[in-house]
């Protein structure tokens, strides 16, 4: 019984205000907040007069006596080119005093000045806006706000002219000084949450993009930067931290920032999507919307001397978002249905900022949202889940980018052998002739053996010494097929070898090439043979490589007494091998890049060799491969560990 008595009291005092509130705004009058309510009213609209002034023609002393006060229905009135005065009478049915924080909720308005009166007359002012000193004001706070105490009876008038070349946002909010200060603390850590993960999220993409090697990370990394400069003065926290920067400088360069996000994620859909090549319409389009942008962003930096441009924000901004974030949606989709590598992902980006920004501003406009802080936050985590997806789809980019890079190599290799098989036949062919010629000439002494059996048996001794050097001539060709067998062969494990008795198999299938081009071959090993585990057919591959390069060098250049100077240490662990010749050096525009694919001194070259010579001395050996030019012709550096560390 008791229960319903009290909710029958507590709605007959609803009804008793919410009419005596019709009462007073049809009278033109305004009802007095009641500090002792400011716990259960943190918004004052509905007890605040809004005077608009176009001319800029009012001051406190006319707006004060002004007959033309309005009440107010809505706080945000958006993008105005003029002040607005709002007037809001305050008392204290309560024994005690009452502290208050008066604070607008909105960080970026330019002006907000305070005119408060007493009963006897005025009583002080306070500038509390983002452009004005910070050091009036009770705590370092993102909004503007006034500290005031209220004691019992007393009534304060609150006359304040706001001004501001953004969105104008002009209810009062009220709260305790703990309670102001406590969700002021809160504020921060989201925020500091906020850019810590934008932070992260930029690193992540920044070590997949290097992966990548392209220019599509720079615009990425610029989208990431332009936006948190936009957050920082969005969110007020560059009023705190300030950096000794002026406000009106962090203010103007907010516009900058906001118009650079767009413009870098436009260059970022040109170069992460390929558009050029993938969709050439698009492409246009999109490149219209980056030069359309950048023309903004030029019109924006004179925007603080010509401040029509301000107020001609939304006919510039509107249009511009639209365009170009039906862009970006249309970019992602073409993106999705032709297999573009993160595809998927830059379009969930596009869309879900669009969808939460353009609802929540869409149910904010028609008053369905009436918290500013929703929609507020409402841009900050749109970004952050853009951001999000551009990672991903980075990252995605860059998977796809390495294994198809790691197929590319491999099929490198693989046509590195086949295009060794007609040299190695070549080779075969100059390591037989000798043995071949040799069993022809014994094949037909045996013949006239043959021939003048029965007549005598002397020749017996003789034809045992022709067939003991056929079998010699036969083992002479069959290690030849297994020196080559062993050279080509694709085994890849790791075990011991003497890294000498390898370079020496390499100078023996290429004897007969040195002798036919006279090569003067000079070579230097350790006094004492060192073994070491790692993977010999690499070493053997690649020095085969750097010596083929060199005689192919030889008799590109015509080169007189060629020579050749291999030199082999093994100090601390670590193995070196130089390979230098007098061919003439490698032209200085190939050094930076000569180990890169299709980058050859030859005319007729491929560009393959010297590439796989590097792959295997970094990937198998684990150590690395260099070129200077010294002494007329070029010295390749291969350096390596005795042991590679990944035995068995």
């Amino acid at each position: 019984m008791l229960n319903h008595r009290h909710w029958r009291v507590r709605l007959l005092a609803a009804l008793g205000t919410s009419l005596l509130l019709w009462l007073s705004a049809a009278n033109g009058q305004m009802v007095a907040f009641d500090a002792a309510n400011r716990d259960l009213t943190p918004s004052l609209l509905s007890h605040i007069e809004y005077l608009p002034d176009p001319q800029h023609i009012h001051t406190y002393a006319s707006a004060r006596e002004s007959q033309e006060w309005l009440p107010l229905e809505r706080s945000n009135l958006g993008y105005l080119s003029y002040p607005i005065w709002t007037r809001l009478n305050i008392t204290n049915s309560h024994p005690r005093a009452q502290e208050l924080v008066l604070y607008n909720q909105r960080p970026f308005v330019n002006h907000i000045d305070v005119f408060v009166e007493a009963e006897h007359g005025f009583e002080f002012r306070r500038n509390l806006g983002y452009f004005s000193d910070q050091r009036n004001q009770h705590q370092a706070s993102q909004f503007g706000h006034l500290l005031l105490s209220v004691e019992p009876g007393q009534t304060y008038t609150l006359l304040t002219r706001l001004e501001t070349r953004g969105a104008i946002e002009t209810d009062w909010r009220v709260a305790s000084p703990a309670d102001y200060s406590r969700e002021q603390v809160i504020e921060l850590f989201k925020w500091g949450l906020y850019f810590g993960l934008l932070a992260a999220l930029a690193i992540y993409s920044l070590m997949s993009g290097l992966m990548m090697r392209r220019g599509s990370i720079l615009f990425y990394l610029g989208y990431c930067f332009c936006a948190f400069g936009f957050m920082m003065g969005y969110s007020g926290v560059a009023r705190i931290i300030s950096l000794g920067i002026p406000a009106p400088i962090w203010f103007y360069s907010n516009w900058l920032m906001g118009l650079g996000s767009i413009l870098f994620l436009l260059l970022l859909c040109i170069y992460f999507l390929e558009t050029r090549r993938t969709m050439p319409t698009m492409d246009k389009c999109i490149k219209l919307m980056a030069i359309l942008t950048s023309l903004a962003i030029l019109l924006f930096v004179a925007a603080p001397w010509y401040p029509w441009i301000y107020a001609s924000q939304n006919i510039i901004m509107q249009p511009l978002l639209l365009l170009s974030y039906a862009g970006l949606v249309a970019a992602g989709v073409l993106a999705v249905r032709r297999g573009v590598s993160g595809g998927w992902f830059f379009l969930m980006g596009q869309v879900l900022f669009i969808v939460l920004l353009a609802g929540i501003i869409f149910l904010a406009q028609y008053g369905l949202i009436s918290n500013l802080k929703l929609v507020f936050w409402s841009i900050p985590v749109g970004q952050t889940l853009l951001v999000t997806m551009l990672s991903l789809a980075i990252a995605k980019q860059a998977r796809d980018q390495h294994r198809e890079h790691e197929m590319q190599r491999q099929l490198l290799v693989e046509q590195s052998r086949f295009a060794s098989v007609g040299r190695s036949v070549g080779m075969v062919a100059h390591q037989w002739r000798s043995p071949l010629a040799r069993i022809g000439a014994l094949v037909s002494e045996l013949e006239v053996y043959q021939e003048a059996k029965g007549e005598s048996t002397s020749h017996d001794q003789r034809i045992n010494q022709v067939l003991e050097y056929m079998h010699q001539c036969l083992a002479t060709m069959g290690g030849t097929i297994e020196d080559f067998r062993s050279f080509y062969s694709a085994n890849t494990n790791c075990e011991a070898f003497f890294p000498h008795t390898m370079i020496k198999h390499v100078l023996a299938i290429l004897h007969e090439r040195l002798l036919q081009q006279g090569v003067d071959v000079h070579y230097t090993f350790p006094d004492k043979p060192c073994q070491v585990v790692s993977h010999p057919t690499a070493l053997v591959h690649a020095t085969m490589v750097l010596m083929e390069n060199a005689l192919d060098t030889f008799q590109l250049r015509r080169v007189d007494e060629p020579r050749i100077q291999v030199t082999l240490r093994c100090a601390n662990g670590r193995v070196a091998l130089s390979v230098a010749d007098n061919g003439g050096g490698i032209a200085s525009h190939l050094q930076g890049k000569i180990f890169e694919p299709s980058v050859s001194g030859k005319t007729d070259g491929m560009g393959i060799g010297l590439y796989i010579a590097r792959m295997l001395v970094q990937e198998r050996l684990k150590g690395t491969i260099s070129v200077e030019n010294r002494n007329g012709g070029a010295c390749f550096h291969i350096e390596f560990p005795a042991s590679s560390g990944d035995e068995g």
